[in-house]
């Protein structure tokens, strides 16, 4: 998901006579750890036992300026009508921009800590 942003910074700062290299980037990231893959996963569902997708949707709504509350949960999300919500939607789909995402999908990611990814292992 950031590596296409990071290629793309990359490049923009060659094109301006800097160094690629000089630029450190820190991604966002969850890292759910655990001795084994397995309970590392179990920690993570048992995590998700707690999302509250009302408040993750709330959370969307105020990023995008879109009322998901018109949305059924597992209705596609197809238009957004303003630039923050262009913007946060680019943020979700870029990873995946042949996905058509549910309302559902949407929210889900930041349920858990915000828009940065969730590894567990």
């Amino acid at each position: 998901m950031i590596a296409p942003r990071v290629a793309a910074i990359r490049k923009l700062a060659a094109e301006v006579g800097r160094n690629p290299a000089d630029i450190l980037m820190f991604g966002m990231m969850t890292t759910i750890v655990a001795p084994t893959d397995e309970k590392a996963a179990a920690k993570l569902a048992d995590d998700r036992r707690y999302v509250d997708l009302e408040g993750a949707l709330t959370l969307m709504s105020g990023w995008t300026g879109v009322d998901f509350s018109r949305f059924d949960r597992d209705q596609v999300v197809e238009h957004v009508n303003s630039e923050a919500g262009r913007a946060a939607m680019e943020n979700i789909t870029r990873a995946d921009p042949d996905r058509r995402w549910t309302a559902r999908e949407v929210a889900e990611p930041v349920s858990i800590v915000g828009i940065g990814p969730v590894i567990a292992g």
